[in-house]
């Protein structure tokens, strides 16, 4: 699962969790950042919660083998009617009474295999069951379950015409299968499956495995079945219906399909038809191919991840469908890439527990980086790899620290939040690359998904895999690395000996011990030194709190580099003088080195009020702007946000230049930001209309009128809500309008916002921004808390939901912090709980 597992803006930094990043750009970043953030445990609890607790592997005496589901669609009514045939096998002792998992639910009947009635209990979460006698030891035995009502997770009834919904979605991970159909909601737990859907007769259906039949029934309703016959968990059990277009194709005799409502359908060839090529690349990755007879991907409405793998057949947000425009911002392929990968690390693996969930996530995420290696090159993987660091080192520090491998929560998806299981989990993968190198790597992977395919996996499982091939005793790493919490923090000094001709190295590991962090982490690190004769790489091993290393240096080095092309999480703190950053922009084979060398250039040139040194710093990072790498001239263009020139200036030029002419929609961004920021702007007022008018991509035309706004605001904001109308897929424009509207001063502004927020007409997206910017611009002011506190109670949009709650957590008033806590008593979602739990902190503090 991507959790909202992003949509990645192309060479952005973002590495959402949620995607409505898809459509702000780089200021949702670090929404992005305090959702996840604020998903992990509070400090403090506003009211009375569950504490987090240990949990075990469940273990139950009895093994399903089968769930048969008969389904009935109630889609006016939002609600479902149902029979599941459980078949099941005992272990070893007669079973007096079983226990499945149901919730909210109301169970009418359970007969056995003969039709013969069976004693039921059934509370808000469990069903048990007392068959009569008792079940054989070492037995088969089946049980219908007949149950219906109004599904309160799970399956969610989705885009609504004229109040009634056309779409239907499932959404198992982590224990929500149970919501829908009886079962053992537990990733450990495998049976094969088949469904029978019932629905209007105009709706078709997705399930996984094959297709069985359709049969047109009375009253205007149809019955489709399919039949899925590899075990899987409940969680990876599927279901999307409602009215939908397809577009198919095959690959190696796999069905590859896509599925959208059918006024998105012209987008779903050009958004998700690289999955033929990514399945093959994964295929050929792990040695195994891909495992089943088709793969579909759904998207559908208010989805509320980014992706969900269930097997077979992905369930993705309709976001990740746009036009031309769109997708020159944001690419859906590592979507498509991660949930693809997790046919392979999640489903066909699945970690045993909630607590190894690292095996799922972290492996998706790094393959979609492998793939990025692949397709796009070496620098493009380095600066994504290195993005995917910072997101993991962002998020795990003070009572966020933890191991990766961890029991403790009150929910699993609580595991999922924190930044372990995604970028860490991947982080930590990589570092394992190149600790046991790339040969044994790729051939420990490839026997970790032989040996334990169609199976459940723990870590053990992984590093005996790894070991095997590469012949390394790794069980130090892994218990540093994965069952105990944090990361290296080191500080570098060098100096040079010319007598002896040596570099002197000074490494010390800073970190604290707190909350189970190693002392010192034991590992090897390259170090490159470049004098005048060349640069050489050498590895070393830090195994010491505070260790020298003496390295061959003809001549005084140019840089020297500690843990060269980035290959460990973790914080460093290096002096760089200006002429060793200088050499690294021009001369660094690193993307990253480059990447940050730029920025800190572009800090002295903001700093320095010498015009030699600044020309020089100039002349580099105008070169750097022509670079290969887009990371590269994005940093490149940003550098240039503190200098404040005229149009004619060739730093200017250089900017202009870029943002009219660069083929990547973020560089161009980033060069009109650059302009924004400078005190000369309103001499680029003209130049911010003409890109806006040019329709490059939603993105560059929201930041052509964020420069306007900030060059010409009283202009500007009659100029942007004039254009709000204007359309674009899921009203990415209009959100993008919004973010530029706010930044002008005034109660036009915030009338318009609050309009802009209230208008039902529009895309969740735009409602979404507006409401975050009236939050941080006005977020006392009555109208917008009564707007929202109206739209917490009305909305049925996920992300929208969660703006509303993040903007009353900044107003903080009694009536706010009332609503929030009726809104969590309600909630279903574990994430929109801890959401809510972190804004009533912030609001009692």
């Amino acid at each position: 699962m991507r959790a909202s597992k992003p949509i990645r803006p192309r060479f952005s930094s973002a590495r959402a969790a949620c995607v409505s990043s898809v459509f702000v750009g780089a200021s949702v970043v670090a929404f992005v950042g305090a959702l996840l953030s604020s998903c992990g445990a509070p400090r403090s609890r506003p009211f009375d919660a569950a504490e987090p607790i240990a949990h075990e592997p469940r273990r139950v005496d009895f093994d399903v083998e089968h769930y048969a589901l008969d389904l009935e669609l109630q889609p006016a009514e939002r609600r479902i009617e149902a029979a599941c045939t459980i078949r099941l096998f005992t272990l070893e002792r007669a079973l007096a009474e079983l226990e499945l998992d149901l919730r909210d639910l109301d169970v009418t009947s359970v007969v056995d295999e003969l039709g013969r009635p069976v004693e039921f209990e059934h509370d808000a979460r469990k069903l048990r069951l007392r068959p009569s006698p008792p079940l054989r030891p070492r037995s088969f035995a089946s049980f219908t379950v007949r149950y219906g009502g109004a599904p309160r997770a799970g399956l969610w009834f989705v885009r609504e015409r004229d109040g009634q919904p056309t779409q239907v979605y499932s959404q198992g991970e982590c224990e929500d299968s149970s919501a829908w159909f009886p079962c053992v909601d537990a990733p450990d737990e495998r049976a094969t499956s088949e469904l029978r859907v019932v629905a209007p007769a105009k709706w078709r259906s997705l399930a996984a495995g094959e297709f069985v039949d359709r049969v047109e029934l009375e009253g205007g309703r149809a019955a489709e079945r399919w039949r899925m016959t590899s075990a899987h968990p409940a969680y990876l059990t599927t279901l999307v219906a409602g009215e939908l277009s397809t577009h198919a194709e095959r690959w190696n005799a796999v069905l590859v399909d896509y599925w959208s409502a059918p006024d998105l359908a012209a987008w779903l060839r050009p958004g998700l038809g690289a999955t033929p090529q990514v399945l093959g690349y994964f295929s050929e990755l792990t040695g195994a191919r891909y495992p089943w007879s088709k793969y579909s991907q759904a998207c559908v409405d208010n989805f509320r991840f980014g992706g969900m793998e269930n097997i077979t057949a992905t369930t993705l947000t309709d976001a990740v469908l746009s036009d031309e425009l769109g997708r020159r911002d944001y690419d859906a392929i590592d979507l498509v890439t991660h949930e693809a990968a997790h046919q392979w690390f999640g489903n066909l693996l699945t970690c045993e527990s909630w607590s190894e969930i690292w095996l799922n996530e972290g492996f998706a995420t790094y393959m979609t980086e492998l793939y990025r290696e692949a397709v796009e090159g070496v620098d493009a993987f380095r600066a994504s790899m290195r993005d995917v660091q910072d997101s993991y080192l962002a998020q795990d520090r003070g009572p966020q620290r933890r191991p990766t491998v961890w029991n403790v929560y009150r929910d699993p998806m609580d595991l999922f939040t924190t930044g372990h299981a995604y970028p860490g989990g991947a982080a930590r993968l990589h570092l394992l690359r190149f600790v046991v190198g790339d040969a044994a790597f790729f051939r420990g992977l490839a026997r970790y998904v032989a040996d334990n395919a169609a199976s459940s996996v723990d870590t053990a499982d992984l590093r005996r895999a790894i070991e095997r091939e590469s012949g390394l005793d790794l069980r130090r790493w892994f218990e540093q690395w994965l069952h105990s919490a944090g990361y290296p923090e080191f500080a570098l000094e060098w100096s040079w000996d010319p007598a002896r001709r040596v570099v002197l190295i000074d490494v010390e590991q800073t970190q604290t011990s707190e909350g189970g962090t190693p002392t010192v982490f034991t590992l090897p690190v390259d170090i490159e030194v470049r004098d005048e004769t060349g640069a050489r790489t050498t590895r070393v091993t830090v195994d010491q709190r505070r260790q020298r290393f003496e390295l061959s240096a003809t001549t005084k080095p140019m840089w020297v580099v500690f843990d060269k092309f980035g290959w460990i999480p973790k914080r460093l703190v290096q002096q760089r003088g200006l002429e060793e950053w200088l050499a690294l922009a021009v001369h660094d084979e690193d993307v990253n080195g480059r990447r940050d060398a730029l920025a800190a250039l572009g800090a002295e040139l903001e700093r320095s009020r010498d015009d030699k040194l600044r020309w020089r710093i100039v002349e580099v990072v105008i070169a750097a702007a022509s670079d290969t790498s887009p990371a590269v001239r994005s940093a490149a263009l940003r550098a240039f946000g503190g200098v404040h020139t005229g149009p004619e200036h060739p730093i200017a030029r250089c900017l202009t230049t870029a943002a009219s002419s660069d083929r990547s929609a973020a560089v161009r961004v980033a060069a009109l930001e650059s302009l924004a920021r400078w005190d000369t702007r309103a001499r680029f007022a003209a130049f911010a209309l003409e890109r806006f008018d040019e329709r490059y991509s939603y993105a560059t035309m929201g930041a052509a009128a964020r420069l306007y706004a900030a060059a010409r605001p009283e202009a500007a904001r009659e100029w942007i809500v004039e254009r709000l109308p204007l359309t674009s897929p899921h009203d990415v424009l209009r959100a993008q309008l919004l973010r530029a509207l706010a930044l002008i001063p005034g109660q036009d502004s915030d009338d318009a916002l609050l309009n802009a927020a209230l208008d039902t007409a529009s895309h969740s997206h735009a409602r979404e921004m507006a409401v975050r910017e009236l939050a941080r611009r006005a977020p006392r002011w009555p109208k917008a808390r009564q707007a929202f506190l109206s739209i917490l109670e009305s909305t049925p949009w996920y992300r929208l939901q969660n703006a509303a709650i993040d903007a009353l957590g900044a107003v903080g008033d009694p009536a706010s912090r009332a609503a929030l806590q009726r809104f969590h008593a309600r909630s279903n979602e574990p994430r929109q709980r801890r959401l809510i739990e972190a804004a009533l902190s912030k609001s009692a503090s």
